[in-house]
């Protein structure tokens, strides 16, 4: 299994195109975080500060990335979901009162998602688990842009 501490040793590209391709959810929790300049450029700040520690948390606990605080690194699996669904209830709220129908099937279809996942991970194929998890990601991505894109419309209405 390839892990970040040797992705800290490479000296060839080949090397970490392997640890990015190895498992997806490494690629969609770097792409994830381009979401949070997107939310600023819309104006919605407020999705920014629900998207910020989601982001950090993410990174932190899918590339097993320790930060030598003993609190955090034995809990961050713990601190990144609680993250997760604070940040998906936030941003449902907001869908729900833009009326943004599109980016409530999105969302509401994370929890399926994620059991999915889980299901693989109970049966101990972590391959279809990451990926079905990456998949996950890419879902709470879409949302989030059709969130923006609808409130930008609804701003470009009110003025």
């Amino acid at each position: 299994m390839f892990t970040i501490i040797q992705a800290t040793n490479i000296k060839n590209i080949k090397n970490i195109k392997k640890y990015f391709i190895s498992n997806p959810l490494y690629i969609t929790t770097i792409v994830f975080n381009t979401i949070i300049p997107i939310n600023y450029y819309n104006n919605n700040i407020n999705l920014c500060y629900a998207a910020i520690p989601v982001c950090i948390c993410s990174i932190l606990f899918h590339h097993k990335l320790n930060i030598n605080v003993r609190c955090i690194d034995n809990n961050i699996k713990i601190i990144d979901i609680f993250f997760a669904n604070f940040s998906a209830l936030y941003h449902i709220y907001v869908a729900y009162n833009i009326n943004s129908n599109f980016a409530l099937f999105f969302y509401f279809s994370t929890p399926i998602i994620y059991i999915i996942g889980k299901y693989y991970e109970h049966k101990e194929n972590m391959i279809y688990s990451n990926r079905v998890h990456a998949i996950m990601h890419c879902v709470v991505y879409i949302a989030t842009i059709i969130l923006n894109y609808k409130t930008y419309i609804n701003n470009k209405l009110i003025n």
